[in-house]
């Protein structure tokens, strides 16, 4: 680079020796190349027209530079009139072309094709303190960086049409600049603080031709109060109007602008954008459109608007209230994320579709209005809508909707009332996960399905009440949740019992609250304990599993800390994953399958199960096989003991008694908790459960009839007979 420098400086140096000067019309040139001249110093005055092509010696030359501090302090100048020819103005570092020009009041400036003007150490212009009119002729394409810098004097300026690029600062600190007439239609590029600082500028006219307006074309124009986006523009680029810190008003009628501020928030930092007023033939509010107007308080949207983009008004913490017409279907991502300020919000019917976190971070948000007839997406599993809307309290659903959509209200902490209409047949997929706050909820005559995790951690729920209409409930509808569960009689797919959820015939056990403490025995005429069933039920101690059952299936128990002991009787023949993850509490398990159940396909099932102190029991005989069963295997302690019914019980071993007015059974001479099972003659194990001395056991759930009570004591099998 330096040797390109050298070696051009050299070529100037070697070509002024032989340059020729001389003058035509009062104006000084000399020669730059046979066919090329510049305007030379010279002491000017009044009104100077440089011609764009002058005759020497009868030697036709176009003039195509006006050199350093060539009209310098050429204080009775008055106006300049500079040609298409010229391509540079000042060389590249541009001393002072018109420096010091104090009567300079008008520059018509024509030059089609200049590229290169002052630059900011050394300004064209610098120094004229009366230049208040610059006038850009109609086929000029470029104004050059640095070309107007620092006038302080210009009021006002006007970008013709025709140009396509406006330099870096060619119009930086024109503190007096009031009014910019922008009809630049092709326009590409403003470049980086094109018109910034210009302190006065109150007034930004954009032509209704313009289709963009670039990035930081009018960034920090602290002077600005109003601006109007024409029709025509299609994008406004980062920063546009950034920093306009008076700017108050924007008329937006911009009807197929589809690109506002990709990375960069077009109005950022406008402190005192207050009102927004959306043009009655605009479809599209575009991604980022107002982002950041933190003083934005209302905004009129059109009812012609279809689409409100992402993050259009997001962090607009001044926005108190906003009506969106029933012409939007969607609302995209983040929309109005972090509107602090808002305090209610009306979903109307129109809308097919919200995004991610749209209103996520409104911490002042008390009250939806849900409308929307036709919804089928809101928001996802990890970006709610409304997540940490920390004050949303109450969400009315409106009477014609019919499908509450999945997350809709996910993770709405402070929800203490929701109102759902008889026309809503659907529930969905976590539509009120883990709102903790809500502790009632009526579910309507009209409702035929409940999503999955649909009240998933729903913890302050005390109730719930399933209506006869309802079809399809999924497994974790209302995992986590310590609601008591009633079933309408007349529902013909689901009944409940104790709080429980099962289907119709209770051969399935779908849900058990979390609430449920102590001892519990699973219905005899249970064959299916379904995925998550008790999931997280921390204070159940004890849980018998009937010789009805066949299948537990994944996740069945996970979670239930309390757990101490179970007994997984030989009906058992599928166990699915995760069934017993989390059972930390577990000391003892017995399997009474002689063959093991294949869990070789299955995962972690016994996770987190402390393999080390629970001894696994397995029947007399097995020990080999478990030891090399999957899963089972893991167990440090494998013990054999004897899992088929005592052929000739003693009846004084156990001291069993029947209480036939409450259908249990107290035992005696139990030093600690120990597990006890109930068989049939036939051998058939029917109960299990942990119990301590003088501790009763219901049997309410078995048929009458004569059967063996067996227990494991100081190692030792003990039972005895009763009638039931």
């Amino acid at each position: 680079m330096k040797k390109i420098i050298l070696t051009f400086s050299l070529l100037l140096s070697i070509s002024s020796l032989f340059a020729i000067d001389f003058t035509v019309d009062g104006i000084n040139f000399s020669t730059l190349t046979d066919s090329t001249v510049q305007v030379s110093k010279g002491t000017y005055s009044g009104s100077i027209s440089i011609p764009s092509g002058v005759t020497y010696n009868n030697i036709s030359y176009l003039v195509t530079f006006i050199r350093n501090d060539a009209f310098r302090n050429c204080t009775s100048l008055t106006s300049i009139t500079i040609p298409s020819s010229v391509t540079s103005i000042g060389n590249s570092i541009g001393n002072y072309a018109f420096k010091g020009c104090t009567g300079l009041t008008t520059v018509n400036y024509n030059a089609t094709n200049c590229t290169s003007m002052g630059s900011q150490s050394f300004p064209v212009f610098s120094g004229c303190t009366q230049l208040v009119s610059v006038i850009i002729g109609d086929n000029v394409k470029t104004i050059p960086a640095y070309a107007f810098y620092h006038c302080t004097s210009l009021t006002s300026i006007t970008i013709p049409s025709g140009v396509t690029s406006v330099g870096s600062y060619a119009f930086f600190s024109c503190t007096s600049l009031a009014t910019v007439n922008y009809d630049a239609i092709n326009c590409t590029s403003i470049g980086s603080s094109a018109f910034s600082d210009s302190s006065q500028l109150t007034s930004v006219i954009i032509g209704d031709n313009v289709n963009t307006i670039p990035a930081y074309a009018f960034y920090q124009c602290t002077g600005l109060t109003s601006i109007t986006i024409p029709s025509s523009v299609s994008s406004v680029g980062n920063s546009a109007f950034a920093n306009c810190i008076d700017l108050n008003i924007v008329n937006y009628n911009a009807i197929n602008c589809t690109s506002m501020g990709s990375t960069s928030p077009v109005f950022s930092g406008c402190t005192q954008l207050a009102s927004v007023i959306i043009g009655d033939s605009v479809k599209t509010i575009p991604a980022n459109a107002f982002a950041e107007c933190t003083s934005l308080k209302s905004i009129a949207i059109s009812s012609s608007v279809t689409s409100i983009g992402t993050g259009a008004f997001g962090g607009c913490s001044g926005l108190t209230s906003i009506t969106i017409p029933s012409s939007v279907t969607s609302i995209d991502s983040y929309a109005f994320y972090v509107c602090t300020g808002l305090t209610s919000i009306t979903i109307p019917y129109s809308v097919t579709s919200i995004g991610s976190r749209s209103f996520e971070g409104c911490t002042s948000l008390t009250t939806v209005n849900y409308n929307a007839t036709n919804c089928t997406s809101m928001g996802s599993q990890s970006f709610p809508v409304f997540y940490n809307c920390t004050k949303l309290t109450n969400v009315i659903i409106g009477d014609n909707v019919k499908a509450i959509p999945a997350e809709a209200f996910n993770r709405c902490t402070s929800l203490t009332s929701v109102t759902i209409p008889l026309s809503v047949t659907s529930i969905g997929v976590e539509a009120f996960c883990s709102c903790t706050g809500l502790t009632s909820i009526i579910i309507p005559s009209s409702v035929i399905s409940i999503g999955n995790s649909a009240f998933n951690s729903c913890t302050g729920l005390t109730s719930i009440i399933i209506p006869s209409s309802v079809t399809s409930i999924a497994n974790t509808a209302f995992l986590n949740c310590p609601g008591i569960l009633t079933v309408d009689a007349n529902n013909p797919n689901y009944t409940s019992q104790d709080g429980l959820l099962y289907n119709k015939t209770k051969s399935k056990l779908i849900h058990c609250p979390i609430s449920k403490t102590g001892n519990f025995i699973i219905p005899s005429s249970v064959t299916s304990i379904g995925d998550w069933a008790f999931y997280s039920c921390t204070g159940l101690t004890s849980i018998t599993i009937p010789a009805s059952v066949t299948s537990i299936d994944n996740s069945a128990f996970a979670l239930c800390t309390g757990l101490t002991s179970i007994t997984i009787p030989a009906s058992v023949t599928s166990i699915g994953s995760y069934s017993f993850d989390g059972c930390t509490g577990l000391t003892s398990i017995y399997t009474y399958a002689t063959v093991p159940v294949d869990l070789s396909n299955r995962y972690l099932v016994f996770n987190d199960i402390n393999k080390t102190t629970c001894t696994l029991f397995v029947p007399k005989g097995l020990l080999s096989v478990y030891k090399a069963a999957a899963s089972w295997l893991d167990f440090i302690n494998i013990v054999e003991f004897d899992a088929t019914a005592v052929n000739n019980p003693k009846d004084n071993e156990l001291k069993v008694f029947y209480n036939q007015a409450t259908g249990s059974l107290l035992l005696n001479g139990i030093d600690s908790p120990v597990s006890v099972s109930v068989y049939d003659l036939k051998g058939l194990l029917w109960l299990s459960h942990t119990v301590s001395d003088y501790e009763t056991m219901s049997v309410q759930s078995l048929p009458r009839g004569i059967y063996v009570v067996k227990a494991v004591l100081n190692n030792k099998v003990v039972s005895s007979k009763v009638v039931i």
